[in-house]
């Protein structure tokens, strides 16, 4: 079987989000005995994947899109699941998988002060798959979709794993966080909105 680096480039966002969702469902004493390792296999394997994806794609040459997936996953609403990778969003991509890696190894020895170690991980990895889709997103639409789900991961980590000496601070900054960055994507998804109808 061949493995296409379109192949790699899902595999790079569903491998994240799969653990994610393994680490929701699992029993609570086996999600936290097996959550640090969890989180270094999941994310290892998104790290070798965009690897993978970024030999395969090659020197970029003029700024072309490069393994690109372009389909309808909406005909109705005319909304596409277009990823692809060029010289800028491939490097972004693949850094970022190698921060989430770094830090999942660290979780292995050092686990948050606050607990709730699964959920940590979970949230992390989901973390993850909305930061590597940004950078892949050939789209208005799905980079917003994919930029959205950064926000809830965030949230969390702000307000229960923030500053474990302040909680009232760190509520307080994750609210701040949340409602200044929803404005910022609600007048962003307008101006998607206005590109839209102007363009098509």
């Amino acid at each position: 079987m061949v493995v296409t680096g379109e192949v790699l480039l899902h595999v790079a966002l569903g491998v994240p989000f799969v653990v994610c969702i393994g680490l929701a469902v699992m029993p609570r004493r086996t999600g936290d005995r097996l959550a640090p390792w969890a989180g270094v296999a999941g994310s290892a394997l998104t790290l070798l994947a965009l690897l993978g994806a970024a030999v395969l794609a090659g020197r970029d040459r003029g700024g072309h899109f490069r393994l690109v997936t372009d389909a309808a996953w909406a005909p109705a609403l005319d909304l596409r699941w277009h990823l692809g990778v060029d010289g800028i969003s491939l490097p972004f991509a693949v850094l970022t998988a190698l921060l989430v890696f770094c830090c999942s190894l660290y979780t292995v020895r050092v686990r948050p002060e606050a607990g709730r170690l699964r959920a940590f991980v979970a949230i992390v990895l989901l973390l993850e798959v909305g930061m590597v889709g940004t950078f892949l997103a050939l789209n208005l639409l799905l980079f917003f979709l994919f930029f959205e789900i950064v926000l809830v991961p965030m949230w969390f980590l702000i307000a229960w794993w923030g500053d474990p000496h302040d909680q009232p601070g760190r509520t307080s900054a994750a609210t701040t966080f949340i409602l200044y960055t929803l404005l910022g994507s609600a007048l962003m998804l307008v101006g998607f909105l206005v590109v839209h109808a102007q363009t098509g």
